[in-house]
């Protein structure tokens, strides 16, 4: 955990980022110091970070909205700090506090996966977590991610892996390609041995347009790349390994490590053998992804909980690659996705 004394300007500017981002929320967390005022920054699967506002008094309507248009300023009273948030209608929110200090901590996020979209959910795990270590780097700065994080990050700005978006949303509006995106994604090809792909890139190369996208981007979900999905797989999780896992403290800790075991317990029973959280019965493979709450609960969703899910995938194929059934073909029956509830 990182944690450093802020000061009045650089709070100022944070806060109306969030604000022109409509992402200012003002919180206070009962289980911590109820006179304080938490506020969050960036919130991801890989990143806490956040500030405090020490013994936070707040003058004036403590509305949830905060539109465009409105300010903050800051403003020093006889023996404590201010912000004075005004918005458009005149409505004006003081906040008097003692200090103000910023939280960042760091995580583990290989085993994360959130599932919107139907379909190819291999690749759409990976695109959603190298979007995130993207949005660290963008966000906070270069000390939130290591070396190699950078060399994945510019994986997002290569247009026919970020196709499949984890999201409902097309992710062309979000990143940009760039020559380092494609740079990266030939050399990981190169380091499968995948010369087929490799024959794609320079065609790609050649007409880098919507159509030439696509075609590239399907060509991602043929057994063919099953070696190099399991390059950049190898890397993310070296990468993000590296990191510690989120600390709830003890009785939550317990509870998640009884989920694991009871998901294990239950694959086991039906014949898998396998070590959390990878297990295979004949040409069935399960690989279990997890989605976390933050661990500062007053900065979560009140319905969020710890929860896994189970990637399923059928292939003939025994090769120990993860996710190897979800590639189509070549003996590829099924592949889906399992709650715990669904799998007893």
């Amino acid at each position: 955990m990182k944690e450093t004394i802020i000061l009045d300007e650089v709070l100022r500017n944070c806060i109306q980022e969030l604000i022109d981002c409509a992402a200012l929320e003002l919180l206070r967390c009962l289980e911590s110091n109820p006179n304080d005022m938490y506020i969050p920054y960036m919130m991801n699967d890989a990143l806490e970070y956040y500030f405090i506002l020490t013994d936070c008094t707040a003058i004036g309507e403590l509305k949830t909205d905060f539109p465009l248009g409105t300010t903050v300023e800051t403003v020093q009273f006889s023996n404590r700090n201010g912000l004075i948030i005004r918005r458009p209608d005149e409505t004006i929110l003081t906040l008097q506090y003692h200090e103000c200090r910023s939280v960042r901590r760091l995580y583990q996020y290989h085993m994360i996966g959130h599932f919107w979209r139907e379909g190819q959910e291999q690749w759409r795990q990976l695109v959603y977590i190298i979007g995130t270590m993207y949005d660290k780097l963008h966000y906070i700065g270069e000390e939130a991610c290591n070396a190699e994080e950078k060399q994945l990050i510019p994986l997002i700005t290569f247009a026919p892996f970020r196709y499949w978006s984890p999201i409902h949303e097309d992710l062309d509006d979000f990143y940009t390609d760039t020559e380092e995106g494609f740079c990266l994604m030939e050399a990981l090809t190169a380091e499968a041995q995948d010369r087929a792909y490799l024959a794609l890139l320079q065609q790609y190369r050649q007409k880098p347009d919507q159509k030439m996208t696509e075609f590239l981007a399907h060509a991602l979900i043929e057994p063919g790349r099953k070696a190099l999905y399991h390059v950049i797989w190898q890397k993310l999780y070296s990468a993000s390994s590296c990191y510690p896992v989120r600390d709830y403290g003890i009785v939550l800790n317990t509870k998640i490590a009884a989920e694991r075991k009871k998901a294990a317990d239950v694959l086991y029973r039906k014949g898998f053998t396998g070590k959390y959280p990878c297990f295979r019965q004949g040409t069935v493979q399960v690989v279990a992804a997890e989605e976390h709450p933050y661990t500062v609960f007053g900065l979560e969703y009140d319905d969020f909980t710890f929860r896994i899910q189970f990637m399923v995938s059928h292939s003939c194929n025994p090769e120990n690659v993860w996710n190897a059934g979800f590639f189509e073909g070549n003996g590829t029956v099924i592949h889906s996705l399992y709650a715990l509830e669904n799998m007893i």
